[in-house]
């Protein structure tokens, strides 16, 4: 199901045939040197993590949705959300396959993930982290509208992280 579009990409729910697309982001070493333990996910991994954004999106209406580029029409990433402890925010994650860096994508596809956010789950906060060496994420954060806010402990990842804050008033173009 299409969630999202912009002028080059369109974000749609993740479905259980996409697996193998999803083992190009996380099974890669180089996608995953700052994401989580640094470690890359195994093919059961990547099928759990599929499988249960499959039913955050059935049970909260939001995932870290696929990022397709519509000229190939392939999965070149992952951009959405995850729910936090307090209901009233959402963190933005975004993960995309190294043959995208560079080109602009996480910045596109996160900028139309925060107006989703804004118009139709409407948080009181989205929150971000990212690894400390991560200089490419805390760009696109800092494009996108969010505040550095200091390092945060995140217990996902076992390490003080860059956190990142952004208070919706209005659609972010």
């Amino acid at each position: 199901m299409k969630i999202l579009k912009t002028s080059r990409l369109f974000l749609r729910t993740w479905n259980r045939a996409d697996i193998k697309d999803g083992l190009a982001i996380w099974g890669d070493p180089e996608v995953m040197k700052y994401i989580d333990s640094g470690t890359p996910l195994t093919f059961a991994q990547v099928k759990r993590s599929i499988e249960s954004a499959i039913l955050h999106q059935q049970k909260f209406d939001y995932q870290h949705w696929a990022v397709i580029e519509k000229t190939t029409n392939q999965i070149i990433g992952a951009c959405g959300f995850n729910g936090t402890e307090d209901p009233n925010e959402i963190e933005l994650v975004f993960h995309f396959v190294k043959s995208s860096w560079g080109q602009g994508y996480a910045t596109e596809a996160a900028t139309a993930c925060i107006n989703y956010a804004i118009r139709k789950i409407k948080p009181s906060k989205l929150i971000a982290g990212c690894h400390p060496k991560n200089e490419s994420s805390k760009k696109v954060l800092l494009k996108c509208g969010f505040t550095f806010k200091g390092n945060k402990w995140f217990d996902d990842t076992k390490t003080e992280e860059p956190y990142f804050e952004l208070i919706p008033e209005m659609p972010f173009e």
